[in-house]
């Protein structure tokens, strides 16, 4: 840090992910020092400086919003600034890797949802029976990742996601084939069920029906892929976890 601390002073403070959308810089009218700022968000505007009116303004390529620092030249007094900003972000890709599931049946509940009985005990001719029904829950996907409120966008994210699966009369997790999501997703799921047939004279029979239900929070490694104006693109290996609620 350069310079000396006197006089009144003002900060500013972001927000993750807060963008700029202008930034302007003044001098101070006799071209020795920087004079004035000012930082326009979408949530905040600051001000700090000189009574610069009628002086010409320098407004400075804001690019994507982010503002990843500045430049400048100071002794005393900063004698010289201008901003650095992140290019405009086209895209950001998250390729994910998950770590094995240690407890693969682990916050699964079964739950009762119907229970009937088809009784053609006093008949003496054959009887039709059928069992239906359908329900709707809620499935949620959600991605623990920094860089969703760092980088001030969403992201895409390429994945598998936790499903409950019926193997061998019990209920376990398993991942999805790959496919694309967003950082987070809620969406309904119908669970349906239609069986029947036919009752002999003197039988009876009871149907019970379950569904599945549960929460897991799995570990993953992820690769970030942050594409910019102009091509260029950072990797960043980051660990994290994603939490998941299903049916079944």
């Amino acid at each position: 840090m350069r310079g000396t601390s006197k006089g009144d002073s003002k900060e500013i403070k972001f927000d993750p992910g807060e963008a700029c959308t202008e930034l302007v810089l003044w001098g101070n009218g006799i071209g020795t020092r920087t004079g004035r700022i000012k930082i326009v968000t979408e949530k905040q505007t600051f001000e700090w400086g000189k009574n610069v009116k009628g002086q010409d303004s320098y407004p400075q390529d804001v690019g994507g919003g982010i503002l990843m620092g500045f430049r400048g030249r100071a002794s005393e007094d900063i004698d010289c600034l201008s901003s650095y900003f992140l290019k405009p972000i086209n895209s950001i890709d998250v390729n994910v890797t998950y770590n094995k599931i240690s407890d693969p049946t682990g916050g699964i509940t079964s739950i009762q949802e119907g229970d009937e009985k088809y009784d053609n005990r006093d008949n003496s001719e054959p009887t039709d029976w059928t069992y239906s029904n359908k329900i709707t829950k809620t499935v949620t996907n959600n991605w623990s990742q920094a860089a969703t409120s760092s980088w001030g966008m969403g992201l895409k994210i390429s994945a598998g996601v936790p499903e409950i699966a019926e193997v061998e009369q019990s209920f376990e997790w398993q991942i999805s084939q790959t496919s694309e999501h967003g950082y987070s997703e809620t969406s309904d799921c119908e669970v349906e069920w239609n069986m029947g047939g036919k009752l002999k004279a003197g039988e009876a029979i009871r149907v019970v029906s379950y569904y599945a239900q549960g929460n897991i929070r799995i570990q993953y490694d992820s690769t970030v892929v942050v594409t910019v104006k102009g091509v260029t693109v950072s990797s960043i290996k980051k660990g994290s976890s994603q939490n998941g609620k299903q049916s079944y």
